[in-house]
């Protein structure tokens, strides 16, 4: 109870800095860079290698290598009525065969009562912005070395304009042995529509990462994550 205490702490702070979900800078539905896990977020993404949770899979597909079990889960953002209503993500992740981990996962970011501007700054009608993703991936689960993949769909709609994008993750680790462990991901590489007759581009991210592990007692580790 302590430790999801502190990660919903800290992952308030980070969120309190995430910017823009929508867009701009020809960059579309940059939501799907936004944390959706609060110890991701309390990282600032510094764990891609060392994933504890399948609640990380919307934002790193190694998250699949860790599934002992068939997990589902819900979380969700509350956001500042100035910023955005609320962030629903759910995940699932289920193994097979002793090596392998299906997951599935789902956001939704919803704004409804956004104020409209003409083009002389006079003030009109109010309107809706909504984004929503859907998500499926295939990961290994092994000792040493882990690959997993995920494709994506998501859709935007600002008002009466809508976009569409298709894109997927990719990622691998390495974990020497139990003290260190490497991994790399790229992430939402694919294709945008246009939106409002503008060319745009998904929010691609590619990581890289390193992680050491001092395991202590029968249930904790220590990490130090870059």
């Amino acid at each position: 109870m302590f430790k999801k205490f502190l990660l919903t702490v800290a992952a308030m702070g980070s969120l309190a800095l995430a910017g823009e979900y929508w867009g701009g800078d020809d960059v579309t539905m940059k939501f799907l860079s936004m944390p959706t896990a609060a110890r991701s977020a309390a990282m600032s993404g510094a764990g891609v290698a060392n994933p504890r949770r399948v609640a990380e899979v919307s934002r790193n597909p190694l998250a699949m290598s860790v599934v002992d079990t068939a997990e589902i889960g819900l979380n969700q953002i509350i956001f500042d009525d100035e910023i955005a209503d609320n962030f629903v993500s759910v995940y699932y992740g289920l193994p097979f065969l002793n090596r392998y981990t299906a997951s599935f996962s789902v956001e939704f970011l919803g704004y409804d009562d956004l104020k409209g501007y003409d083009d002389d700054g006079n003030e009109t009608s109010e309107f809706g912005a909504y984004a929503w993703s859907l998500a499926a991936g295939l990961g290994s689960r092994n000792k040493v070395f882990n690959w997993a993949f995920s494709g994506r769909f998501a859709s935007q709609t600002i008002e009466d304009e809508t976009g569409f994008l298709f894109s997927a993750d990719i990622g691998g680790s390495f974990r020497v042995n139990k003290y260190i462990a490497f991994a790399a991901t790229l992430t939402d590489a694919g294709y945008a529509t246009k939106y409002m007759d503008e060319k745009n581009y998904p929010p691609m991210a590619l990581q890289a990462g390193i992680t050491g592990i001092l395991p202590f007692g029968e249930n904790w580790s220590l990490s130090l994550s870059a």
